[in-house]
């Protein structure tokens, strides 16, 4: 059974993505990305993420599942030769398990060099306090 599921996988992520671009984000999620500590800067994909990003205090007026900011001063430098779009996925665990998906994204596409806010929107009402490890991992 976890074979055929593997398989199917494979396939469809094969044939939505493109040969390579299948096989990277499948090893990219079984792997869960690379781990980072809270507030401090990280790198990746070509971009480099600044010290003092913090969770956003959770608003209990809040819609349950709409995407809202949960983390906030996220500055990203762009560091490759050409403009691109700027997206990664932050992950938060607890216990071995994943507790919620925070998505990032600044505006437009970024020069090389130029520092910009990101915008890292989540789905869950209330923020994750009591998760054990983050990890980071590009999207696209």
């Amino acid at each position: 059974m976890g074979r055929r599921l593997l398989a199917g996988f494979v396939i469809v992520a094969l044939v939505v993505g493109g040969v390579a671009g299948g096989v990277v984000a499948l090893v990219q999620g079984f792997r869960g990305g690379d781990e980072v500590a809270l507030s401090e800067g990280f790198t990746v994909d070509g971009l480099t993420v600044e010290d003092g990003w913090w969770l956003v205090a959770s608003d209990p007026s809040s819609t349950p599942g709409a995407p809202r900011e949960v983390l906030t001063g996220v500055r990203v430098r762009h560091d490759g030769p050409d403009s691109r779009e700027v997206r990664f996925e932050m992950h938060f665990h607890a216990d071995g398990q994943l507790v919620t998906t925070v998505s990032c994204r600044a505006a437009g596409e970024v020069a090389p060099g130029v520092e910009v806010p990101a915008t890292c929107l989540g789905t869950r009402l209330l923020v994750p306090t009591d998760f054990d490890r983050v990890t980071v991992r590009p999207v696209g």
